[in-house]
């Protein structure tokens, strides 16, 4: 420990070369072609990248819902502003949560901004699909959009801190087209649920609203904390052994030291500028 330490200190004070870096990134084999990454891709999809289609899921099933009979007068046909409401509510929730979600990311990691979000969007969903009554329903869209901030907080960070640099840039782009999966699955569901001659023609795609949540959940703690979060709670040595393993395919190449002494160089950037 007091090696790494020792070594970590004095190179972030020498000059790291972000060039270089990015001369290493380029030269290094595409991720197919690698176990590690391959690996790291497979559990960082389910894991953080997903979060996304929730979102799109939503906004689509809501857009749909109104064209489903069974949903309409179940909540006595709101119109105008109750109508806005329930599209609505789900930003606010998403508003009131801004302040905790980078909190609990920060301090307690990006594993756990992801898991927090999921739990409440889990419980978000199934009051959804067991709502009795207008309120209910509302109020329940609202814990969905408190969960999601967390989530979507948490998530690209983690995306973009566990990746690769020679696919950074494409793997944090898929996070948004993850929006239009969720969109188009919620759009299928809601189209094949609408003929179900009872309530669950919308208990149904309202409850599936959990499964990408359910997926992260599932995924999440396969996958290793981000570095820089390692780094900045002191703990390089999890944050070394996890660039290591996934961007150094188990040696610690030029590409990986490199990569270490830029996180702790722009942490201690981060603390004199913001102490």
């Amino acid at each position: 420990m007091q090696a790494r330490d020792s070594r970590s200190s004095t190179s972030t004070t020498a000059e790291f070369q972000p060039s270089r870096i990015s001369e290493l990134a380029r030269d290094s084999p595409p991720w197919y072609r690698v176990a590690s990454r391959r690996k790291l891709y497979g559990l960082l999809f389910p894991g953080a990248i997903v979060s996304y289609m929730t979102s799109g899921y939503d906004g689509s099933m809501m857009n749909s819902l109104q064209t489903v009979s069974y949903w309409d007068d179940y909540f006595g046909k709101p119109r105008g502003s109750r109508l806005g409401l329930v599209s609505a509510i789900i930003a606010l929730g998403a508003i009131c949560s801004a302040p905790f979600a980078p909190w609990v990311a920060d301090h307690f990691g990006r594993r756990w901004g992801i898991t927090v979000g999921s739990c409440i969007m889990i419980v978000g969903a199934i009051l959804q699909c067991e709502s009795t009554t207008f309120s209910m329903f509302v109020g329940s869209r609202f814990i969905l959009g408190f969960g999601l901030t967390f989530c979507t907080t948490a998530s690209p960070s983690l995306v973009s801190e566990l990746s690769h640099p020679k696919e950074r840039v494409a793997v944090t782009a898929i996070c948004n087209t993850c929006w239009f999966l969720g969109s188009i699955a919620a759009a299928w569901v809601t189209y094949g649920t609408r003929v179900i001659p009872s309530t669950w023609s919308w208990r149904i795609p309202s409850l599936l609203q959990m499964l990408p949540s359910i997926i992260q959940l599932s995924a999440i703690w396969f996958l290793p904390e981000s570095p820089r979060w390692l780094i900045s709670h002191d703990r390089g040595e999890e944050a070394m052994a996890a660039l290591i393993r996934y961007h150094g395919d188990g040696e610690e190449t030029e590409l990986v030291k490199l990569e270490y002494q830029e996180i702790c160089a722009a942490i201690q950037q981060e603390k004199r500028t913001c102490p």
